[in-house]
């Protein structure tokens, strides 16, 4: 699921047949505050965490699934702001305030400069996008330009996104200093064998981490890894709404999920700020009962996935798909080879997975669902879905916003070109034998 999360986001997105122009009423509602959470209690001050050694914790290329690296990054690195799990607000990290401007197509951070100039973060910011073949870079890829202005840096945007502070919370987007530099809130002191933090600033917040690499020690499990069906709705059987219908209907989504994981409601997992509660409803049930024949003769279906850790689901949605009269093909191929199979309508049905990168329905709905994102696995949009993203994208009350986000995902539901499956659900980590540390939608430790 891991390459399918990252490797599949090269699909190009489109498909609908038109996309709504936005409306002439739209304006950007900015009420946005600058919020800082209370520290939540019952954490000690010294903590020893034992982990698996990451490939990586350079943030910008630490895979999301790889939530050891995902920890270690955090804790080395900060970003501009950080998401505060409990209450689903965010709180400044190096930015002591933040707020859009230009209807939403700048945004503007003050940068708390006794940790870091602002000239660096710009730079930092500057380099990331330059990258974009990376999937951080990607989903920054409305971001034209990084500025320094004083000590603010400025981000000027080629359309309106009132969700980018939500987005730059996750660790992917923290800041490393020159030459690698820790820019977090821990003085570090890096051994062979892991790493030891003193906090830089006494308060009620963990005051020292122990880091220890070891080799026998479970791997770590990302909280809102998503599975999810999609229906390739650019050329062939599934072009058709009626047939697509039939075929969700046709599967038992349930059935079978990776362990570790509960039934996904929607794109947007529990975990994430954002979630609505059953996304899904009746939309994700389909059109249950109806053959999947043409003129008596089984339709011939093509299931494409690229992991072999998939392949009990991908066995299950066979039978299922089969009772109900297909005649499946199965083709395990590299995400290369599935992303040109998608492009060319040879292959009907694709299992993916997706990692969010930051917290919230702003990392993950956009992305996944708007036909202008470099990330649109779906390949379909419609004009009332792009008109409600449009509405969020300007909205900066975070709960309309998201609400917004839920009904653009309705939507796309209904038109049976996603069908989600399962979300992982672990939400903490055991550290020293029997303290638990929550863990936020992104994979990283929530230390208050």
């Amino acid at each position: 699921m891991a390459a399918a999360s990252l490797a599949l986001t090269a699909c190009s997105g489109g498909g609908a047949d038109e996309v709504a122009p936005m409306p002439d009423d739209l304006a950007l509602v900015d009420d946005t505050t600058s919020t800082t959470a209370a520290l939540e209690p019952g954490l000690p001050s010294e903590l020893r965490i034992e982990l698996r050694r990451p490939d990586t914790w350079t943030p910008q290329l630490v895979r999301p699934v790889d939530v050891e690296g995902v920890v270690v990054a955090d804790l080395l690195y900060d970003g501009l702001v950080e998401a505060d799990a409990s209450s689903q607000t965010l709180r400044g990290a190096l930015a002591r305030s933040w707020a859009p401007e230009e209807g939403g197509t700048r945004w503007r951070f003050a940068i708390d400069t006794s940790r870091i100039s602002a000239d660096a973060v710009a730079d930092h910011y500057t380099a990331l996008i330059g990258e974009r073949a990376t999937l951080p870079a990607a989903m920054l890829a409305h971001v034209s330009a990084v500025s320094a202005e004083g000590d603010d840096v400025v981000f000027q945007l080629t359309r309106a996104d009132a969700g980018l502070a939500w987005l730059l919370s996750g660790v992917a987007y923290s800041v490393v200093g020159a030459d690698g530099a820790a820019t977090g809130a821990f003085a570090v002191t890096e051994r062979d064998d892991g790493f030891d933090l003193a906090a830089l600033e006494s308060g009620d917040q963990v005051q020292s981490v122990t880091v220890d690499f070891v080799d026998d020690t479970e791997a770590l499990s990302a909280s809102s890894v998503s599975t999810f069906w999609v229906l390739n709705s650019r050329a062939g059987a599934m072009a058709d709404l009626a047939t697509r219908q039939a075929v969700v209907g046709a599967l038992d989504r349930p059935s079978v999920m990776p362990d570790g994981s509960v039934a996904a409601d929607g794109v947007v997992g529990p975990a994430m700020a954002g979630h609505v509660a059953d996304a899904c409803a009746v939309v994700c049930d389909g059109t249950p009962g109806v053959a999947l024949e043409v003129d008596g003769v089984p339709r011939a279906l093509s299931v494409g996935y690229v992991s072999e850790s998939q392949g009990e689901i991908v066995a299950k949605a066979v039978v299922d798909l089969e009772a109900a009269g297909a005649a499946v093909e199965v083709r395990l191929l590299t995400s290369a080879e599935l992303v040109a199979a998608m492009d060319a309508g040879e292959v009907d049905l694709v299992l993916a997975g997706w990692a969010a990168l930051a917290g919230s329905a702003d990392a993950v709905v956009p992305a996944l669902l708007s036909s202008g994102s470099p990330l649109n696995l779906v390949g379909a949009s419609t004009p009332e879905a792009e008109t409600l993203l449009l509405r969020a994208a300007l909205r900066a009350d975070d709960a309309e916003r998201w609400e917004l986000l839920h009904e653009a995902q309705r939507v796309m539901l209904a038109e049976a070109v996603i069908l989600p499956l399962s979300v992982s659900e672990a939400h903490s980590v055991q550290v020293d034998g029997d303290v638990e540390v929550p863990v936020r939608a992104d994979g990283s430790l929530d230390l208050g």
